[in-house]
């Protein structure tokens, strides 16, 4: 029987720095610098959830499987938490949200309106888990904000306010969401069929398109997939074509929760069939329905952000018409695993799936019986792919056979079907995909960015990593803190982060671990960088249904990524180094996999500090030959292109911008010594909206009118004065 499935991803965060959206990064206030009111985390106001509701744990409407109870309330931090100060003016505002026998909870934001310093923290009562810094920039145009789960039952949340801030922030919680299914703990990895072949099985194989792929979070509640997508005008304008059904509620269309939808994205192994989990750090939050046709399940978002550079995205390319040749494929993630590849050689062929009445007739592309894989629960949205590698429409559902013997049927809505022969805009793909009228119905995929990032590793697929107890980078009984890894381009760039596998790690006050750069040329010499790593430790205990800090620390076998707060330049050569403070007295706290078994002629890229002085891991007594240490660094060559957003003003500016969230009149105040400016607004693929220069004597402030910017999302203020360039990022209420 055809049944309509909601293929739900159920995505969870790695527990090693699993940041949702980006953020600045740092660390919740310490008890030291309060001056006054200060009380235990124990003893803070607590804002219980009453009994999760057992029958929200049934099946949705239309099939898909919930993770998670909404419990839906109004609760304003600053009215309901406890209130410190430091000794710098500021205050602080700090509530414990406690659920019973939640595995996990996550918290959306109803009211999100921060001035600019002010900074946001999620974390759990031992701190072993830290969300955050969350600031102005994190603002959305609806004014709400979603923050994926955290471990546990109960979190806390914190709210740092400056004492020069230009306004009074506003933090409200809107709603809980109450994992009862453990889903955030365990993850989905390794949760899909067995019939499931891993994407990185196929390197090689369609690896532009693999990297349009994503998962969403939906409403703190259920998940689903989608891809990035180009359009005729080429600008990086974020669009993610998914699903309408993923926007369902008792067969009801609901555009709003596309404001708290989270996107993650590159969610894969390294290795094919590898016991090793892909990184889930790379995350946006909040996005917009552009164009939207439930009838034909067509839905068209744009992220309220670009997708950052160091994602390495690409923007997938599409066909629109009638003619589609196979062989096809399709990248998703069943059952929340890390991202599969399911292909079919045949052509696929019109047909109609109503899933009892939702959807029209003759409306979807369907697959009869992959040829390798197959969909779960977590694949809808995901993009069909035609033998041009375009995207000929998404994944409404079909028949799903469960024990992997004969795959069943898949169907995806036609992008043909969408295009333009609906009266209204916001019902058809055409207005969005096409918006220079080229009437083009077949385009190709590009680079999100025209100047993208690259991965720059020296590790080898021959490489065999060190077995251990004593690590050769890590703690040994030699006493070596530190260890680098030297990297050599053919120019000069900036590193946004690295992706690493540690074999031990965890995060403490104790056992603290620092990421450097350096110069230099056949050594490191000058430091240029320092940030604390956070690693975190609490793993899930499936038999047990509970958390323990005895088992292996989840962020061990899993991919993590480490971004830096500001994106580094660095020189053609540069070094990249993990230290271990000279503090920490605990063993066995920390160590990376490096080579072990080079030959003596093979090249050397990994160096160990003594003292003051560093040495080749060729002297290094636990190896004693030529080494790399395993790790990635995200490089981008030369300057970012014009779709880069620029660093935005952190901290107190010369110039303030007031109200942010905008409604009506943006205004902006300048310093008495600016007597004049330029003023210009852009979007985020770079259109110029507003531009103006102003002469400043009578008067320090300016007024703009923004109510043409009210359809544009987020914006970048460029203000260019003898002050200086200062840019800030402009979100209408």
């Amino acid at each position: 029987m055809k049944r309509l499935t909601l293929l739900y991803l159920f995505v969870l965060l790695a527990a090693a720095q699993a940041f949702p959206q980006l953020n600045k990064g740092g660390f919740p206030c310490d008890d030291k610098e309060i001056v006054s009111g200060l009380r235990s985390l124990s003893e803070l106001p607590q804002a219980v959830m009453p009994p999760a509701d057992s029958a929200d744990k049934e099946t949705a409407e239309c099939g898909g499987l919930r993770f998670a109870h909404k419990f839906e309330v109004n609760i304003n931090l600053k009215e309901a938490g406890a209130k410190f100060s430091l000794a710098d003016g500021s205050d602080v505002y700090r509530l414990s949200v406690k659920s019973a026998g939640a595995y996990s909870l996550n918290i959306i934001f109803s009211k999100f309106s921060l001035p600019e310093g002010a900074r946001l923290f999620l974390y759990t009562p031992d701190k072993r888990q830290i969300s955050g810094a969350f600031t102005s920039e994190n603002a959305s145009r609806s004014g709400r904000f979603a923050v994926a789960p955290l471990d546990g039952d109960e979190l806390i949340v914190e709210y740092i306010e400056p004492a020069w801030r230009a306004f009074d922030g506003e933090v409200v919680i809107g709603s809980v969401n109450h994992d009862f299914l453990g889903l955030r703990a365990r993850n989905g990895f390794g949760a899909s069929r067995e019939c499931e072949i891993d994407a990185a099985c196929r390197n090689g194989f369609h690896d532009n398109q693999r990297r349009s792929a994503c998962k969403i979070l939906v409403d703190g509640t259920s998940f689903c997939s989608g891809n990035l997508v180009n359009n005729t005008a080429e600008d990086g304008t974020p669009y993610v074509l998914t699903a309408s059904h993923c926007l369902f509620s008792r067969s009801k269309f609901q555009e709003d929760k596309a404001e708290t939808c989270l996107f993650f994205f590159n969610y894969e192994s390294p290795e094919c069939n590898s016991f090793i989990e892909g990184n889930s750090e790379m995350c946006l939050s909040g996005a917009t329905v552009i164009a939207a046709r439930p009838e034909r399940d067509m839905l068209l978002l744009r992220l309220d952000d670009i997708v950052p550079p160091d994602f390495m995205t690409y923007s997938a390319g599409w066909n629109a018409t009638e003619d589609v040749v196979g062989p096809a494929y399709c990248f998703h993630h069943p059952s929340g695993d890390v991202k599969k590849v399911s292909e079919e050689k045949n052509n696929p062929e019109t047909g109609s799936f109503t899933a009892n009445g939702l959807f029209l007739n003759n409306g979807h592309w369907t697959v009869f019986r992959w040829e390798s894989g197959i969909s779960e629960g977590g694949s809808s949205g995901s993009g069909l792919f035609d033998a041009s590698d375009r995207l000929v429409g998404s994944l409404s559902g079909g028949n799903v056979n469960l024990d992997c013997d004969v795959p069943g049927d898949d169907n995806f809505y036609k992008l043909s079907c969408v295009w333009n022969d609906e009266y209204f805009a916001k019902n058809n793909l055409q207005p969005w995909l096409d918006p220079i009228s080229s009437g083009l119905k077949i385009i190709d995929g590009k680079e999100t960015f025209d100047n993208p990032c690259q991965k720059l590793t020296n590790w080898s697929e021959e490489d065999n990593e060190d077995d251990g107890p004593d690590y050769a980078c890590g703690h040994n009984s030699l006493g070596m803190r530190e260890f680098a890894e030297r990297f050599v381009t053919n120019g000069k760039g900036y590193i946004y982060g690295l992706h690493f596998t540690p074999k031990r790690g965890r995060y403490s006050s104790a056992a603290k671990v620092f990421v450097r750069i350096y110069s230099g040329d056949s050594l490191p010499d000058k430091q240029i960088y320092e940030q604390e790593l956070r690693i975190t430790n609490r793993q899930y205990v499936a038999r047990s249904e509970s958390f323990t800090d005895k088992m292996k620390p989840s962020w061990l076998n899993c991919v993590n990524y480490f971004r830096f707060t500001e994106k580094q330049p660095v020189d053609s050569v540069f070094f990249v180094s993990f230290l271990i403070a000279d503090d920490v007295t605990e063993k066995d706290t920390f160590a990376l996999s490096c080579a072990t078994d080079r030959d003596a002629d093979s090249p050397n890229s990994a160096f160990f500090r003594i003292g003051e002085q560093w040495k080749s891991f060729e002297e290094n007594p636990l190896v004693s030959a030529p080494s790399s240490i395993k790790m990635d660094v995200v490089f981008l060559k030369g300057e970012p292109d014009s779709l880069n957003v620029p660093e935005l003003k952190k901290g107190y500016s010369r110039v303030n911008i007031s109200p942010n969230p905008f409604s009506d009149i943006i205004y902006i105040y300048f310093p008495d010594k600016v007597t004049e400016a330029k003023v210009q607004i852009t979007d985020y693929s770079g259109k110029v909206l507003h531009n103006e220069t102003v002469t400043l004597e009578e008067t320090k402030i300016l007024e703009i009118d923004a109510n043409r910017f009210a359809d544009k999302g987020a914006l970048i203020m460029h203000v260019k004065s003898k002050l200086g360039d200062e840019y800030f990022k402009l979100i209408k209420r």
